[in-house]
């Protein structure tokens, strides 16, 4: 009896070099409902049964009107076109996200060193170009890790200091341990001012240490500043969140995260990555299946996908937040907007920024999604005298974009040379 022939097996793919966008499965949801729902609700938008914010009912009674000039047959072309649209967009989303997952892009080290460091909390020293170069005491947001600051050669804000005169210090809260899962941001900003007090004295023998802050990081930097009135120069605040009751229209999910969410994370002591970014994927759903549809439509070359994958990988390389922080984020900053109310309290001061009496900067990107520009307005107005720079960028993109490189950091860099 011949020997039966084994059926061939289908190829297996490699391992994909990367695993976002995280959480994928939610992004892949997200593109097939999005896209879909385009042809399911074409009939229910052309009987006007849809309803939605006036700015876009102009453009849908537009289309209606269109739409009612055609007779059976181009109707029925129409349909066909938006299904043929539908199928396209869903393929160029599962393109971006294959070219993506298969480009083995790797962030190079970090070109510093450690000078201190409390548990996984460290400072790095970028070094400078000349021996009394003026110390700049960086602090990042919690929620994200730090090297959104050294992104990469080319879109360095800490190398671009550096390269211009300046100290880069950079502090790295790390992920949070056995230890860090307890904290509150009290204690955190306890350990930031330990470590801004570990400055060598030799950084800043000719010019005190500029303190700036980076999102969430400009709350900690102003209390910083607070605490050591006598102790830096200039105060630099960044896509700083301040007012909660001003541009944020969230109030209802955060009701709920707090109500809901939230306590199913208090034994545990963390917030893990993929509820954070379930958060902030409620600012545009579709913003992710957007960016990965954009890059699909053709073959991006190295350079572009080597640019992609950076800040990609940094998105997708999340950390979990101490649940303490987060209830003293959604209830403290979010609800009662402690903040702008001048009664939210660091190392047992309220941080009260009309008593900022040292030069200060304050930058409001124009189009952030994540920090409403009134929210970080309100902050610059409590500010004796602070100077006010609003950057045509995003959140992100004004501390790793190339428009941030040409046109923001040095106008940071002209103010701290003539304060």
């Amino acid at each position: 009896m011949p020997a039966q022939k084994k059926p061939d097996r289908p190829k297996q793919n490699p391992r994909p070099a990367k695993t976002g966008p995280v959480p994928l499965w939610l992004h892949q949801n997200t593109a097939m409902m999005g896209y879909q729902s385009l042809r399911i609700m074409w009939p229910h938008l052309l009987a006007g049964k849809i309803p939605m914010p006036s700015g876009l009912r102009k453009r849908a009674d537009k289309i209606i009107r269109a739409a009612a000039k055609l007779n059976k047959d181009e109707l029925t072309r129409l349909a066909a076109s938006i299904d043929a649209s539908v199928v396209q967009k869903l393929d160029q989303f599962q393109r971006g996200v294959g070219f993506y997952q298969n480009h083995n892009f790797t962030r190079p080290k970090p070109r510093a060193k450690i000078i201190a460091q409390n548990g996984r909390i460290k400072l790095w020293d970028y070094g400078a170009k000349s021996k009394y170069a003026p110390a700049v005491f960086i602090i990042p947001s919690l929620v994200n890790r730090a090297y959104i600051l050294d992104l990469r050669a080319d879109k360095s804000f800490v190398q671009f200091l550096k390269n211009h005169g300046l100290r880069p210090l950079l502090l790295d809260w790390g992920e949070p341990g056995a230890r860090e899962k307890l904290f509150t941001m009290d204690d955190y900003f306890t350990i930031a001012a330990e470590l801004f007090a570990a400055i060598p004295p030799a950084y800043h023998k000719r010019r005190k240490p500029i303190i700036a802050g980076y999102c969430m990081g400009g709350v900690f930097a102003a209390a910083l500043a607070l605490h050591n009135p006598g102790a830096y120069s200039a105060l630099l605040a960044m896509a700083t969140p301040w007012d909660f009751k001003s541009g944020f229209s969230d109030g209802d999910k955060i009701a709920f995260y707090l109500k809901n969410t939230l306590p199913s994370f208090a034994e545990s002591g963390l917030i893990p990555v993929d509820v954070l970014q379930s958060m902030f994927y409620q600012i545009d759903p579709m913003l992710v299946v957007k960016k990965f549809e954009k890059l699909g439509r053709q073959k991006p070359d190295k350079a572009e996908l080597d640019n992609f994958a950076a800040l990609e990988d940094w998105i997708n390389d999340g950390v979990p937040l101490a649940y303490h922080v987060m209830h003293e984020c959604l209830d403290g900053w979010y609800v009662k907007n402690l903040t702008a109310a001048k009664k939210f309290r660091m190392g047992g001061k309220i941080i009260d920024p009309g008593k900022i009496a040292k030069p200060a900067m304050v930058v409001i990107p124009q189009n952030d999604r994540i920090v409403p520009p009134k929210s970080a307005m309100k902050l610059a107005r409590q500010i004796p005298g602070a100077t006010i720079f609003t950057a045509q960028t995003g959140h992100i993109g004004m501390v790793a974009s190339n428009y941030a490189k040409s046109q923001l950091w040095p106008q940071i860099i002209h103010w701290l040379q003539k304060i």
